[in-house]
């Protein structure tokens, strides 16, 4: 199976996605996720490019072991940058900057392409977020009091200008992961 070779191929593999070809005598497409070292809070889209020794390394290895007649295609998935807003509550006697902190570092975590999601080994490829779902995360950090309000945001990865106005809810294609970005955060 291309994604178990993929991840063999090289250490600084951290995830992949085989994707059926879209016409009968098309390329399967392996979608990379390179591994990141960096805090979630500091990568940008930049950091998930393949570079050309991966990407030679990951083509080459799969070459190597592919069926005759098969043709592999190695990329990137689509990242779609996201930005989430909440109001939040402390609990009583907690310190609000304290809370506003683990509530930003749990956003850049449960959405890193990397380590995040509900399991903790990257967001779920082709899984939507929705704010009810991200308020029941939020709920959960120690200190939290209560949410008074989400917003999702999409956003442009390159210039962080958001994309649309704010929803409930945020589809991903085929292929696509989330890559969180400026999050704000403001706790009462």
């Amino acid at each position: 199976d291309f994604e178990q070779l993929t991840l063999e191929s090289s250490p600084l593999v951290a995830r992949a996605l085989c994707l059926s070809p879209e016409e009968h005598w098309g390329p399967v497409r392996v979608l990379v996720v390179p591994r990141c070292d960096l805090p979630p809070d500091t990568v940008s889209i930049d950091d998930f490019a393949l570079n050309d020794d991966l990407f030679s390394t990951v083509r080459d290895h799969l070459e190597e072991r592919r069926t005759l007649g098969s043709v592999v295609q190695v990329t990137t998935p689509y990242y779609q940058g996201i930005t989430v807003i909440t109001r939040a509550r402390a609990a009583t006697g907690r310190s609000t900057s304290q809370i506003r902190q683990r509530v930003l570092d749990a956003l850049h975590q449960y959405l890193s392409p990397v380590i995040g999601g509900p399991n903790g080994t990257g967001w779920p490829f082709n899984t939507g977020l929705s704010a009810t779902a991200l308020a029941a995360m939020i709920g959960e950090i120690d200190g939290v009091g209560g949410i008074d309000e989400i917003a999702l945001f999409e956003v442009d990865l390159r210039n962080g200008g958001r994309l649309g106005d704010s929803t409930e809810f945020v589809a991903l294609d085929q292929g696509s992961l989330f890559l969180g970005r400026r999050h704000q955060v403001v706790v009462r």
